[in-house]
């Protein structure tokens, strides 16, 4: 084989090679947000049943599963924020620091034993809710 024979079989190597790459690479960007919004929607929908199981419990006077619920929804609801923080969205993080805001609120009451948890857990789904859209 000659040597012009060899580089152009090198070239087209190379050319090939690096096609597929940009090829194998040009759809990862759209599929890594839909990823990233496919996260966070099942986020949402588990912190949400978590605050509307945990508005159940207080109306049935559980208040222990109650405080439990809304610790899981607290720690949904961070996670979240910090996430949408990285992606920059600060906007929807700031709607997120409203639901803490109110699972913070409807933890006191329940602490309290206060049967007012409960509206403080549907004010936290509702807006956490508004953060899906």
């Amino acid at each position: 084989m000659s040597l012009k024979a060899f580089g152009v079989v090198v070239v087209a190597m190379i050319v090939a090679i690096g096609g597929g790459w940009f090829w194998g690479a040009s759809g990862k960007s759209a599929l890594s947000a839909e990823r990233r919004a496919a996260v966070e929607r099942a986020t949402i929908a588990e912190a949400r049943g978590a605050l509307l199981n945990a508005r159940l419990s207080v109306i049935a006077s559980n208040f222990g599963d109650a405080a439990r619920d809304l610790e899981a929804a607290r720690g949904l609801a961070s996670d979240l924020q910090s996430r949408l923080r990285e992606v920059g969205q600060p906007e929807r993080a700031g709607h997120v620091q409203i639901v803490l805001t109110h699972i913070r609120e409807a933890e006191r009451l329940t602490a309290a034993l206060d049967r007012g948890a409960a509206d403080a857990a549907a004010k936290a789904a509702e807006t956490l809710a508004a953060v899906g859209k």
